[in-house]
């Protein structure tokens, strides 16, 4: 019983100390048996054995007893999702490892798992332990309308602006995507609050089957009707009201509005009531479009209010299959891309893909369009078919090989230009026949600028009408200058200065003439005229 116990607890093995292996050895050594030693010092076969084995391959450090420890793993590669994991955790310390997933997921295009998140930052020891969650209570009733537009709830919110200023917030949000479709800020918490943002979202995104509420007084009245009501009576909205002291019913409009505290008003300073809307305005917009919802399986409100999520996952788990690729070939990954929009009354998806652009309306069939690269083309017409298009470029050029050699034998810079050919190959990776292509195109560019009249990437016509607004800009120059030298010219003659009788005398009133200026005096006798002066001001 008692040997059965301890076989069961795992009894150490036992070990021999060193001095006793040298002690066996040595007496084998010297020509006794083994099994006259194993007698002796009371050692199995087999142990004597295995050290006469181990001293004739290791010598006498084979026999040092081995020390137990770990044993060695053999470092992998830098994991670039291990990277991507941390530096994302470090910058947003209340990211959780699904968001951090969806994160990398979406924009990214990391294939990584929840799992795989949680053991990373364990490693790294960025993961605190968590607490011990007390029993669950009863979950709560869910429900979900099944498409955008049914049904928006709607809720108040208020915080404090600069820590004395009192702000209310009024959202209107979709039922079925979580998408914000209206939004409104005030000072006071009135009526008119609700229905400022009831007026946006119904102008920008139509009109909603249904609308639910809690019981306060901008929404609804225990006696009469609000103003709010009488809107959504006239617009042919349903209105549907929760429970009192029952917050659950609007848990989704209550979600947002914890997210949008510990997200962004909790941790941002503004310096007005203006700065604290426009910002608003721009975090609501990175929520629609831009943050991944857990609720939505990774996707964002937008892509599930537009009805586009379809696309915009198979899009993304496309890129996250190329990335598997790329990772185990330890390449860089690429970063998905993808428009997603309506035509019409059909969803549309354009992504990226390996031989093109792919396009998909509604349910039809994918279409991938190949891209127009010039480079692209030649380098796959010369895959199909390397060995023509060199013998045609050889041909050409008047060689006779795949690298000309026989063409310019007796050319004493053919082995100069051979080898420089050779070393801008290697640079660019392309095959010769690619490279020659490439000379030929540029001789041509060149030959055809060197032509009068042309100039690289212009048609003729246009380059002769420049030559000729430039011959015509040349002409206005120099009527230009000759106008500028005759305006100096009469400047001069027009100096100030005596005035002069038309016989060249100055005139006085001794002569009984009045001092008029000459052009007119002749203007009087003879009808005609000269430039001169006057020294009276009233007469120039």
């Amino acid at each position: 019983m008692r040997r059965s116990k301890e076989k069961q607890g795992g009894a150490k093995r036992k070990t021999h100390p060193l001095e006793l292996k040298l002690q066996v050895l040595q007496q084998l050594n010297a020509g006794a048996s083994v099994t006259d030693v194993c007698r002796a010092f009371g050692l199995a076969i087999t142990t004597v054995a295995l050290w006469r084995r181990a001293y004739a391959q290791g010598g006498y450090e084979a026999l040092f007893p081995k020390t137990p420890g770990p044993a060695k793993v053999n470092e992998a590669a830098p994991d670039p999702r291990r990277e991507a994991v941390i530096a994302l955790k470090k910058a947003n310390p209340e990211y959780g490892t699904r968001r951090i997933r969806d994160v990398l997921k979406r924009f990214e295009a990391l294939p990584i798992s929840e799992t795989e998140v949680r053991r990373m930052l364990h490693e790294a020891k960025l993961l605190e332990a968590p607490r011990p969650a007390p029993r669950p209570a009863p979950g709560p009733r869910r429900f979900e309308r099944a498409e955008p537009n049914q049904l928006w709830q709607s809720d108040l919110f208020t915080f404090l602006l600069r820590r004395y200023e009192r702000v209310y917030l009024c959202a209107f949000l979709d039922d079925h995507s979580r998408f914000i479709v209206g939004w409104s800020m005030a000072r006071h918490q009135k009526e008119f609050l609700v229905r400022e943002a009831l007026d946006k979202a119904i102008a920008k995104y139509g009109v909603p089957q249904e609308v639910l509420t809690d019981n306060g007084r901008q929404y609804t009245a225990w006696r009469g009707t609000t103003r709010f009501e009488e809107e959504l009576r006239r617009q042919g909205i349903r209105h549907l009201k929760s429970r009192p002291q029952h917050p659950q019913t609007l848990g989704k409009v209550e979600r947002f509005w914890k997210t949008l505290w510990d997200e962004f008003l909790s941790r941002t300073v503004f310096a007005s009531y203006e700065d604290c809307e426009k910002r608003l305005g721009l975090y609501v917009d990175g929520y629609n479009f831009q943050r991944p919802h857990q609720a939505l399986s990774g996707m964002t409100p937008a892509d599930r209010f537009f009805r586009a999520a379809t696309h915009v996952r198979d899009a993304v788990e496309a890129q996250v299959q190329a990335n598997s690729l790329r990772l185990s070939q330890q390449q860089p990954v690429q970063k998905p891309f993808y428009i997603v929009g309506k035509l019409g009354d059909q969803e549309m998806t354009i992504a990226a893909a390996r031989d093109g652009v792919r396009v998909q309306i509604g349910k039809q069939a994918p279409q991938t369009f190949p891209l127009t690269r010039e480079v692209a083309d030649e380098e796959r017409s010369e895959e199909a078919a390397p060995a023509a298009a060199d013998a045609e470029v050889a041909q050409a050029e008047g060689g006779a090989g795949r690298d000309r050699a026989a063409a310019h034998a007796d050319d004493p810079g053919s082995a100069e230009r051979t080898e420089a050919v050779t070393d801008a190959i290697e640079q660019a990776k392309i095959s010769r026949g690619h490279y020659y292509q490439l000379e030929e195109r540029a001789l041509k560019a060149i030959l055809t600028a060197m032509e009068p009249g042309t100039s690289p990437g212009r048609p003729p016509e246009t380059t002769t009408r420049l030559l000729q607004l430039e011959e015509k800009v040349k002409e206005l120059e120099a009527d230009k200058r000759r106008l500028e030298r005759l305006l100096s010219m009469t400047r001069k003659v027009l100096r100030p200065g005596p005035m002069k009788s038309w016989l060249g005398r100055p005139s006085s009133a001794k002569d009984g003439r009045s001092a008029l200026p000459l052009s007119s005096e002749r203007r009087a006798g003879n009808g005609t005229n000269s430039p001169t002066s006057s020294s009276d001001p009233s007469t120039r």
